[in-house]
């Protein structure tokens, strides 16, 4: 049953995405150039250290700046139109989908109408629909362009210094599991995140609905305490959610830290 649904679920998707296949195509193209481009820094760097700097060459300093500028025009150039080009696409499929919810929505039966307030179905069209938007044109990007970032710039580094480049690496297993062992607990508290603030919505609209009645019964206090209540909920789910983040990126800088040391240490010794 969860295959079926995990698989349907991936057809819809994939579907929202194909009448925009050339413009994906065009994104990850210039995203694996902007790649390449960038390797071209550290690149200059070797080669102003080791040639450069020992025949005390300027005119290969010159033609090494020259070139290094007119690259990071280039890149930022490649950079705004994949950027632009996924902010654009990602628009169309966020009406795309909006138009399926609101469909979709359309033809419940009126028991399961019943079963959802109006406030969680228009969170669903609005809200998650932008989340959604946000998380295939926003953060998906950002990951392939870190995937591909660390593979080209690891091809280089192994090609440069294998040695010091896996010493480096030591440190990824051990923060793979890190990652992995709060990844639940994230999915878990955003997902509690977005039914309690669908459900302060449910609640404020019904409120502002029988208006009238709550003042008629004089129960605006119990309202407010209710309300509060919520509130509360919501900011101790959110903090937990920040302190898992916190840890994330915590985790980040320690392990990353470690692997230079490692580097520092190892490249040290070899130079000694």
């Amino acid at each position: 049953m969860s295959y079926n649904k995990n698989k349907m679920i991936s057809m819809t998707f994939f579907s929202l995405l194909h009448p925009y296949r050339k413009k994906i195509f065009f994104i990850l193209f210039c995203i694996f150039f902007a790649n390449v481009l960038a390797l071209s820094i550290p690149w200059g760097v070797k080669m102003v250290i080791d040639d450069v700097l020992i025949n005390k060459d300027s005119e290969l300093l010159r033609r090494i700046s020259i070139s290094l500028f007119g690259i990071l025009i280039l890149r930022a150039v490649v950079s705004f139109f994949h950027r632009m080009t996924g902010n654009i696409v990602g628009e169309h499929v966020v009406c795309d989908l909006r138009e399926k919810v609101y469909w979709h929505t359309r033809q419940l039966s009126l028991n399961t109408i019943k079963k959802i307030t109006p406030a969680q179905i228009l969170t669903r069209i609005t809200g998650d629909v932008q989340s959604v938007r946000k998380f295939i044109f926003g953060d998906v990007i950002d990951l392939v362009y870190s995937i591909l970032s660390a593979v080209l710039i690891l091809s280089l580094l192994l090609w440069i210094n294998a040695k010091l480049t896996l010493v480096a690496l030591l440190m990824l297993p051990f923060f793979i599991l890190f990652y992995m062992r709060l990844l639940p607990n994230l999915k878990k508290g955003y997902k509690s995140l977005s039914d309690i603030s669908g459900k302060i919505n449910a609640r404020i609209q019904e409120v502002l609905n029988g208006i009238a009645v709550v003042r008629a019964f004089t129960n605006e206090h119990f309202e407010h305490e209710n309300f509060c209540k919520k509130q509360g909920l919501f900011i101790e789910t959110a903090k937990r959610n920040h302190f898992l983040n916190i840890l994330l990126w915590i985790g980040i800088d320690v392990f990353t830290s470690l692997g230079t040391i490692g580097v520092l240490w190892l490249g040290g010794l070899d130079v000694i």
